[in-house]
């Protein structure tokens, strides 16, 4: 890359755009969170289903990417993985026979068991840099912008439309 590529890169001020700020430490805090888990086989997006599937048995797929603002794809291919690695079932539901449902299983209940600490200490390894003071006041202006813009997901939270 000669002086005249970096100059271009320079003025094209990428890390100034706050949507590439967001991206590159999205892709930051899945390293870390991939680092702290190393000995696990599970990955972020099986993590929050999982959670998400212990937290309120019974839900179905549907449900399941409402609750964890994925999109049907992606939450179809993590529901597959989570059932072929015996983390969770699906079952027939009694009240429509048409519709399955999502359990953990015992085996996905000592798999998330087993990386509670290191998860633990991934979300402290990414608010690290930031003073405690700072982590508050970083956190809550995170989640304001996640509620407020919500609506513009591809993924809403809790299936919320634009």
């Amino acid at each position: 890359m000669d002086e005249h590529d970096l100059k271009a890169l320079a003025a094209l001020d990428l890390y100034n755009m706050p949507g590439q700020l967001i991206r590159r430490l999205q892709q930051i805090a899945v390293s870390i969170w991939l680092d702290e888990t190393a000995t696990s086989e599970m990955r972020p997006v099986q993590f929050a289903a999982l959670s998400a599937i212990r937290a309120c048995p019974g839900l179905d797929q549907m449900a399941l990417s409402r609750v964890v603002a994925f999109d049907r794809s992606t939450i179809q291919d993590v529901v597959v993985r989570l059932v072929k690695r015996n983390w969770a079932r699906r079952d027939a539901d009694p009240q429509d026979l048409r519709r399955r449902v999502l359990f953990i299983t015992t085996e996905g209940e000592r798999v998330l068991d087993s990386i509670e600490a290191e998860n633990r200490r991934a979300q402290e390894r990414i608010l690290e840099p930031l003073s405690p003071e700072e982590q508050v006041v970083f956190m809550e202006l995170m989640s304001r912008m996640v509620k407020v813009n919500n609506r513009f997901s591809r993924a809403p939270l809790n299936g919320e439309q634009a």
